[in-house]
């Protein structure tokens, strides 16, 4: 659907403030979702109302950015374009944060989160991540969990629930299994997931959806 659909502005409206969510929750679930499936327009909808609703620039900007680690560069680069334009036209400042982490800590914090998402299977990740390469089990903890996902920005729940969306739309199983386990080692029910992969309907169709509840069923009932 286009974001000019009036059918598509009334469900977001209907959906926005259902309870099981917060707003803000919502909208990082549709940002990531839209920029994971290169929705530049859906992308400017999403921003938009993200402003209309008080959430900061460095937030939203977060958003974007992680995505580069499940959808790539191209994809977090356009979203972070649509990003200046709405900036721009809204006569708004860009807000940037400021690492004042040295390497080291961010390697442990890295691990740190990273054992927090995996819970007791941390282990067989790195073993599993080591058999498919030791450069990708070095760069996950290093550049995945420590320099982008371990930023005070967003809490790891905040975090998880958007990347949960993005591996959705795109219907990555294997990963987004792992980050449905990971999102409730970091405090999310199942009803949040529930209601977070649910509310993707104003990205993708019901179907798919759909397929993507029966992945949260097999993994936690």
């Amino acid at each position: 659907m286009k974001p000019d659909d009036p059918v598509l502005r009334s469900h977001i409206k209907d959906l926005l403030f259902r309870p099981g969510l917060t707003p803000h929750l919502r909208i990082y679930s549709w940002l990531s979702a839209s920029v994971a499936l290169y929705q530049n327009n859906l992308t400017r909808s999403f921003i938009e109302l993200a402003f209309d609703e008080q959430i900061p620039v460095i937030k939203v900007k977060e958003i974007i950015l992680q995505n580069y680690l499940f959808c790539g560069f191209p994809n977090a680069i356009e979203g972070l374009i649509v990003l200046n334009r709405v900036l721009h036209d809204r006569g708004l400042k860009d807000d940037n944060f400021k690492e004042d982490r040295d390497a080291q800590k961010i390697i442990q914090d890295g691990l740190n989160l990273c054992q927090k998402v995996y819970g007791k299977t941390y282990e067989k990740l790195i073993r599993n991540m080591e058999h498919v390469s030791s450069d990708i089990s070095n760069w996950m903890v290093k550049e995945g969990y420590g320099k982008v996902l371990s930023r005070p920005i967003l809490t790891p729940l905040e975090r998880e629930l958007s990347v949960i969306s993005a591996l959705a739309v795109l219907q990555r199983e294997r990963q987004l299994i792992s980050h449905i386990r990971g999102a409730v080692h970091v405090g999310a029910t199942y009803e949040e997931i529930y209601e977070i992969i649910s509310g993707l309907t104003v990205t993708v169709s019901q179907e798919l959806v759909n397929i993507t509840l029966g992945y949260l069923d097999k993994t936690l009932k």
